[in-house]
């Protein structure tokens, strides 16, 4: 994953069946990738996301950064539900946790959810998790840098804030 994670994809249709192509990761390099990607979509971990961004919610006194954390967990959001896909029967995030139990746990029954036949679904299932992770990928980013930033500018407390504080 040094040259990063590109989700661009392409959707071919008419004149025959469909195809969807990316430049896809290297497998293993993808896997290798998910182990340090795991503990942010976890939600037992203490780096877990949605905790992080409660955190930060809670200690953070800037309120500009408190914002900016605010719409990245809303970014989030979009990217766990697939807001612009319109998806009926999976979200990417549910899509990418069938992918990423079935790969580490072996669970059949996840690997079953995950599974679909070879072709256009099965492809497309892959870009969702490639770009779910890219996604989140991004989130991660955004909250280390904010909390870098605020641990710079004094602006943790170690006692949650109040409403009025806020």
């Amino acid at each position: 994953m040094q040259s990063g994670l590109d989700t661009n994809l392409t959707i071919t249709a008419g004149g025959g069946s469909a195809t969807v192509t990316w430049n896809r990761p290297d497998e293993e390099e993808f896997q290798a990738f998910l182990v340090d990607l795991r503990p942010f979509i976890s939600e037992g971990e203490p780096v877990f996301l949605r905790r992080v961004y409660n955190l930060i919610e809670l200690h953070i006194t800037d309120p500009e950064l408190r914002e900016e954390a605010r719409r990245s967990r809303n970014t989030l959001r979009d990217y766990e539900v697939g807001a612009d896909l319109h998806l009926r029967d999976r979200s990417p995030a549910q899509i990418a946790d069938a992918y990423i139990d079935g790969t580490f746990h072996v669970d059949p029954v996840a690997r079953e959810q995950s599974a679909r036949p070879a072709g256009f679904f099965a492809d497309l299932d892959q870009w969702f998790v490639h770009s779910y992770c890219a996604g989140v990928t991004l989130r991660v980013a955004e909250v280390a840098s904010i909390v870098r930033r605020a641990l710079a500018s004094g602006a943790p407390s170690e006692t949650p804030i109040t409403s009025a504080e806020a």
